[in-house]
């Protein structure tokens, strides 16, 4: 499956405004809770290569995904993600294409989700990882209604993209973890 989506990061105040008004602009959200369970090798060399292996849980399932982030076009992100339902979040995972992964932590996300219109959904995100709280913005449309995306980008007045996925922030922060514990 082709992922494309415009990211925005935000500071806390903006992200509950923007709420608001994506509640005025497109009515109700569907609200849920997700987990990614993040997994990559000892050195992090899946992430370095802007590959994310996870098992998302979320209303009871798990489903193992490996997603990968293609480049950054002018104004959204493009990646490609394969993904099957698993039982379990294992410690570790032997991949065929991949190799052995081990289980690096959990990013927890409370998603509102709009339907923007069909085609193009918006959800606005509070993510919770190592300690951490941001605040995110995602349009995800589908091919054909980029220009439909836009509008909902600028009918929510959002400036500052971000090419930054949740997965990469999740690993910078481990990452600097690691190197305060040396």
């Amino acid at each position: 499956m082709t992922e494309r989506e415009y990211k925005f990061l935000l500071p806390k105040e903006q992200f509950y405004k923007m709420l608001e008004k994506a509640k005025t602009l497109y009515g109700t959200s569907r609200d849920k809770t997700q987990i990614n369970h993040y997994y990559d090798d000892e050195v992090l060399s899946l992430n370095h290569k802007k590959i994310t292996v996870r098992i998302r849980e979320s209303g009871g399932m798990f489903r193992l995904q490996i997603k990968s982030h293609g480049k950054t076009r002018t104004t959204y992100t493009l990646s490609e993600e394969r993904e099957h339902e698993t039982e379990a979040i294992p410690e570790e995972i032997a991949l065929s294409e991949l190799g052995n992964v081990g289980r690096k932590g959990c990013l927890v996300t409370r998603r509102n989700s709009f339907s923007v219109c069909p085609g193009v959904s918006l959800d606005m995100d509070e993510n919770t990882y190592l300690g951490l709280t941001d605040y995110e913005a995602e349009i995800e449309f589908e091919a054909n209604m980029q220009s439909e995306a836009k509008l909902a980008v600028s009918a929510l007045g959002l400036a500052a993209l971000n090419a930054q996925s949740k997965s990469a922030r999740f690993f910078a922060a481990l990452e600097r973890m690691k190197s305060c514990d040396v």
